[in-house]
């Protein structure tokens, strides 16, 4: 999981609706490291537009956890017949997201409210941004030091 994040040319990130916000977390930490993370709605028309541009050399990473939609299954079969890599977060192997998925983590999305919980989701992005930090430390290092620079020059951080 760790190689094809560091060697994808480009990483688009599928989610919709309630995995949103973990999508937004992993999107976040892969930008702050390496700079060619996407965020995709599953929703949305213009994601198709985006899909049909990725190679062989992207990766798509599916967070897909009910309720399931079918315009992101159908996203998810045309990117098995372009050819193009996906890791799938997702709540069982049974989904096509599973199947389609060249690796898969299996989180849970039980809770004792109406909507799903995250907190596995998130524990399974921050496992794999801890690995990503080890593999990667010293590039990782200077990212985080080129970033708290340019967060100063635009006033996004630090003292004003």
């Amino acid at each position: 999981v760790i190689d094809s994040i560091i060697e994808a040319k480009r990483i688009m990130i599928l989610a919709r609706k309630n995995s949103l916000g973990p999508a937004y977390l992993l999107n976040v930490h892969i930008n702050e490291i390496f700079s060619k993370s996407r965020l995709l709605d599953g929703e949305s028309v213009e994601t198709l537009d985006i899909l049909r541009g990725l190679t062989a050399d992207d990766l798509v990473i599916t967070i897909a956890i009910p309720a399931y939609s079918n315009r992101m299954i159908q996203y998810s079969n045309f990117l098995v017949e372009k050819h193009i890599p996906q890791i799938t977060i997702t709540n069982t192997y049974s989904n096509t997201f599973a199947k389609n998925g060249e690796l898969v983590l299996l989180t849970s999305v039980s809770s004792l409210s109406y909507a799903n919980s995250h907190l596995t989701t998130n524990f399974i992005i921050d496992v794999l941004l801890y690995f990503l930090t080890l593999k990667k430390q010293g590039e990782i290092l200077k990212s985080l030091e080129e970033m708290k620079i340019l967060n100063e020059r635009f006033a996004i951080s630090g003292n004003q």
